[in-house]
C-alpha cells in the first residue's frame, strides 16, 4: 500500500522513477548500474507461486573495469531463470543471496559460482537467526574455492562458535574501527565477525576492509571457523559433516539483524 502511495506521489509532482526489471541500466557518473533481474513475467512466476524473494531485484555495479553483484534474497528459480536467459552474471565482489541459504538441487551452487567467478563473496548474516544461515552447503562449497575465491560472514553464528555473544567482546576488541559500524557490532546478542564490510574500489583494483590480517585475528577466536579449512577447527567434527546449530534458550533472536556492505 505504501508504495502504491508513493508512486501516487511521485506522479503528481512530476517526479521521473525507474523501473527495476532485467536489462534496465542506470549510469550515475562513471558507476554504471544493471539490472539482472526480475523480468516483468519473472515477477508474476514467482508471486503465483508463492515466494516472492524469486522476483528481488539482483543488481550489478560497475566502475572503473570492477564488478559488484548484488545477490538480493533470490532463491534457486530465480537464478535457475537468469541461466535460462543467458545473464550475464560475471563480478569480481559477490554479495551472496538471501543471507547465505542454498539448497540442493537446480542450479547448483557450484554452477552459479562458476558464472560469477568472483574474487570476493561476502554473506549479510545475523548470529541467532531463526533460519540457520547460512547453509552448511554454502559454507562447504565456499571453503573448497579458498585460495581463488575469499569469503566472509557478516556476524558469527553457532556453527562457528557455540555461544558466539559469550566471545563477542573479545572479537569486537580486535575489530578494525571502520568494520565497527554495523549491527552485529552493536548489538549485544550478536557477534560480530567481518562486521561492517567496505569494499573501495580504484582504477588500481579493490581494497577490503576488513583485510585478510585484521579479519585472521578475530577468526582465531572461533572454535569451528566456518570461513577455514576444517584442519584448522579446535572442535573435531564429523568428516562432511555439518557443525550444528546450537540454539540458546532465553531473550528475543536478532533474527536476520545483519551488517551493510558500503
Amino acid at each position: 500500500m505504501w508504495l502504491r502511495t508513493l508512486l501516487q506521489q511521485m506522479s503528481r509532482r512530476g517526479i521521473a522513477h525507474w523501473l527495476p526489471y532485467a536489462g534496465n541500466e542506470m549510469q550515475i557518473g562513471d558507476v554504471a548500474i544493471s539490472v539482472q533481474h526480475p523480468l516483468s513475467d519473472d515477477h508474476l512466476k514467482a508471486v503465483s507461486r508463492g515466494n516472492p524473494n524469486d522476483s528481488s531485484v539482483v543488481l550489478r555495479i560497475e566502475y572503473a573495469g570492477t564488478r559488484i553483484l548484488l545477490g538480493a534474497d533470490v532463491q534457486q528459480s530465480g537464478w535457475q531463470w537468469m541461466l535460462n536467459r543467458d545473464a550475464d552474471l560475471r563480478a569480481d565482489v559477490f554479495k551472496f543471496p538471501h543471507h547465505g541459504a542454498w539448497h540442493e538441487g537446480e542450479p547448483s551452487l557450484n554452477e552459479i559460482m562458476e558464472r560469477v567467478a568472483p574474487s570476493v563473496v561476502i554473506i549479510s548474516v545475523g548470529t541467532s537467526n531463526h533460519y540457520e544461515h547460512p547453509s552448511p552447503e554454502t559454507l562447504r562449497l565456499l571453503r573448497t574455492l579458498q585460495g581463488s575465491v575469499r569469503f566472509m560472514c557478516t556476524a558469527a553464528t553457532p556453527r562457528c562458535h557455540g555461544k558466539p555473544e559469550a566471545i563477542a567482546p573479545q572479537v569486537r576488541a580486535l575489530m578494525p574501527p571502520e568494520s565497527q559500524n554495523g549491527r552485529s557490532y552493536k548489538d549485544s546478542r550478536s557477534c560480530p565477525c567481518a562486521g561492517h564490510v567496505t569494499i573501495r574500489i580504484s582504477r588500481n583494483g579493490i581494497e577490503v576492509s576488513p583485510t585478510l590480517e585484521q579479519h585472521g585475528r578475530v577468526i582465531d577466536l572461533f572454535e569451528t571457523p566456518q570461513c577455514r579449512d576444517e584442519s584448522s577447527w579446535r572442535v573435531s567434527c564429523p568428516q562432511g559433516d555439518a557443525v550444528p546449530w546450537v540454539r540458546q534458550g532465553g531473550g528475543q533472536d536478532p533474527g536476520m539483524a545483519s551488517d551493510p556492505v558500503a
